[in-house]
């Protein structure tokens, strides 16, 4: 019955196992994670560069250049 409702929503069923399979299926994505470690972290890193960069440029050059708080600017 699962099958049929799962093949009448546009998807394709695939058959695991009995219910003892269970904590094994659902430890799949978890294993996808420890891969995720490099891109996170490249990620992370040029997020926190452009925005060092973004702040230098646009509010502490103009601050410390012409006087002009553009701390507005900061978030």
């Amino acid at each position: 019955a699962v099958s049929e409702m799962v093949q009448a929503m546009g998807f394709m069923p695939v058959d695991m196992g009995s219910l003892v399979s269970a904590r094994e299926v659902e430890a799949m994505p978890l294993r996808l994670l420890p891969g995720w470690k490099v891109p996170a972290l490249l990620a992370l890193g040029l997020f926190i560069f452009f925005y060092i960069y973004n702040f230098v440029r646009d509010v502490l050059q103009p601050y410390v250049r012409d006087g002009k708080s553009k701390f507005y600017k900061l978030p």
